[in-house]
C-alpha cells in the first residue's frame, strides 16, 4: 500500500458483529511498455537495421529514446477477520501484500501470531495424498479409463450409462471415502514420481496420472488437488432411488501449503463451487436479497467450516492421536521475532 499514512481508524470502523470485514488495495507504479518492440521500431528509423546489429555506441542511442511508459497497478483483495476463530483471511498469495496488510492490521489494533498448517514431518502433504490414493475406490474404472485414453481420442470415449461414475472417472484419478463419509477426489494439476531417486512429473489429465500410477511400484502423489464431496441420495420421479456428488469444496496439496516467511498457512486452489448457486437459488426462493454484511458473513462461514474439515480430514489420515495438537497452528519461531495470524483463501 502506498502512498502517505492517514490516522489509524479502529477496527470497529470495519465491524460486522462476530468479523470485520475490509478491501486492502495496493497501488504501484510499473513500466506497461515493451521496451524490445520499442528499441526495434526505432532502430529502425533511426539506423535502418534491427537492434541487435547495432554497435555500442547506437544501442546506448536507441536505448536514450526508448523510455518507458508507467502505470498505475492496482490490486485490491479481500480481508476478513474472523473474531469466534481468531483467523485471518486475506485472498492473495502475495507475500508482499500479505505482510503490508499485517501492518496495516497491526496499527488498527489487531495482536498477529504467525502460522502454518503442522501435522508433523515435512513431506506430510505427500504422506496425505499417498494415503488417500492407497484408500481409493473405482480402482478398475479409474484404470479401464486411462487405458481408452491411450487409444482413443477424448470425444470417441463412450460415456458410462452410470452418470455419478462417469463423472468420477472424467475428472478424478482417486475417490476415497472418510470416516466421516465425505468423499475426497484427487485431480490435476498434480505431480508424480515414478522412483524415490526421479524427478516429480507434473500431469494435468486424471488418465495420465492414473497411467503413471500403474508404471512402478514405487510410484507415489507428491501434490494434487482435493475435492470434498458429499454423496446425495433422493427420489427420482419415477420413483426409483437416486444419488448424485454434490462438491463441497476444493483445494490443493502440495509442499507450499505453507508460507513460511511471512507466517501464513495457504489454501491454495480453494473454491466454493456450490455457494453462489445456493445463494441464487434462495434469492429466487425468497425474493430477498442478502444485504453486503449477510453476503460477507456468509461467505466467512462457508469459509471457515470447510478449514475446520480440511484439518479434521488430515488428522484422521495421518491416525493422530486427539491430544497431538495438529492442522493450523503457531509457528514455532524464536522469542525475538513478532508472530502474525493468518489464513489465507
Amino acid at each position: 500500500m502506498t502512498g502517505p499514512s492517514p490516522e489509524p481508524a479502529s477496527l470497529a470502523t470495519f465491524s460486522c458483529h462476530r468479523y470485520a470485514g475490509l478491501w486492502a488495495v495496493s497501488n504501484e507504479w510499473k513500466d506497461v511498455s515493451d521496451l524490445a518492440s520499442i528499441k526495434e521500431q526505432r532502430s529502425y528509423a533511426l539506423f535502418d537495421r534491427p537492434y541487435r546489429f547495432l554497435q555500442p555506441i547506437d544501442k546506448k542511442t536507441v536505448d536514450q529514446e526508448a523510455l518507458g511508459v508507467t502505470a498505475a497497478v492496482r490490486k485490491q483483495v479481500p480481508v476478513l477477520l474472523d473474531f469466534n476463530e481468531g483467523r485471518v483471511y486475506i485472498e492473495t498469495g502475495d507475500q508482499k501484500l500479505i505482510y503490508a496488510i499485517v501492518v496495516r492490521l497491526q496499527r488498527l489494533g489487531a495482536g498477529i501470531i504467525r502460522v502454518a498448517w503442522t501435522y508433523g514431518g515435512s513431506n506430510w502433504p505427500a504422506e496425505i495424498l499417498n494415503r488417500l490414493y492407497a484408500g481409493t475406490q473405482y480402482q478398475p474404472d479409474f484404470i479401464k479409463r486411462a487405458d481408452e485414453a491411450t487409444r482413443f481420442k477424448p470425444k470417441e470415449i463412450e460415456k458410462l450409462e452410470d452418470r455419478e461414475l462417469e463423472s468420477i472417472v472424467a475428472n478424478f484419478f482417486s475417490m476415497t471415502q472418510l470416516a466421516s463419509d465425505l468423499w475426497v477426489g484427487i485431480s490435476g494439476p498434480a505431480q508424480v514420481r515414478l522412483h524415490d531417486t526421479t524427478p516429480p512429473i507434473g500431469v494435468k489429465a486424471p488418465t495420465t496420472a492414473t497411467t503413471l500410477l500403474q508404471m512402478t511400484n514405487d510410484a507415489t502423489v507428491l501434490s494434487g488437488a482435493l475435492t470434498f464431496q458429499e454423496r446425495v441420495s433422493f427420489t427420482g420421479k419415477d420413483g426409483g432411488d437416486r444419488t448424485f456428488r454434490k462438491d463441497l469444496f476444493c483445494v490443493d496439496v502440495n509442499d507450499r501449503i505453507n508460507l513460511t516467511d511471512v507466517g501464513s498457512a495457504m489454501l491454495r486452489g480453494f473454491d466454493l463451487p456450490s455457494l453462489r448457486k445456493d445463494i441464487l437459488r434462495e434469492i429466487r426462493q425468497t425474493r430477498d436479497v442478502p444485504s453486503i454484511e449477510q453476503f460477507w458473513g456468509n461467505w466467512l462461514h462457508e469459509l471457515s467450516n470447510p478449514v475446520r474439515t480440511i484439518e479434521a480430514a488430515f488428522r484422521e489420515l495421518l491416525d493422530l492421536e486427539g491430544a497431538q495438537e495438529a492442522g493450523i497452528l503457531p509457528m514455532k519461531v524464536q522469542a525475538t521475532e513478532p508472530a502474525p495470524e493468518l489464513v489465507n483463501a
